[in-house]
């Protein structure tokens, strides 16, 4: 199975965004309630949401895909300074990792972190 990866555009937003539906309780804790992950996947994992992150310079957004098939998405968001710790410069923020659970295993997510 070949994964690859590509730089995230308009064109895969729907996608994106059903990627990151299907993936997102699977990385809460078990004890979630389902409301409360259907309220957050609504409110910040909509196509409104993603098409604001591909148009946004101050974000990375590349997906994976296998067979033409977008199977797992990253989103870094880089900072001027670090929101954190003031003296240093040019931090980034890991925001978000999903890959679809029948791509685990394939190191797509190692692939979208290099």
């Amino acid at each position: 199975m070949e994964i690859t990866v590509k730089i995230a555009t308009k064109e895969d937003v729907p996608a994106l965004s059903a990627v990151a539906q299907k993936t997102f309780g699977l990385a809460g804790p078990l004890d979630s309630r389902e409301t409360e992950i259907s309220k957050y996947v609504a409110e910040n994992l909509n196509e409104a949401v993603f098409q604001i992150l591909v148009e946004n310079e101050k974000i990375f957004l590349a997906c994976a895909q296998s067979n033409n098939a977008l199977v797992g998405l990253i989103v870094v968001e880089y900072h001027s300074n670090c929101p954190y710790k003031s003296d240093l410069k040019n931090s980034a923020e890991l925001q978000r990792l999903y890959v679809l659970p029948e791509y685990h295993g394939t190191n797509a997510s190692k692939q979208l972190v290099s």
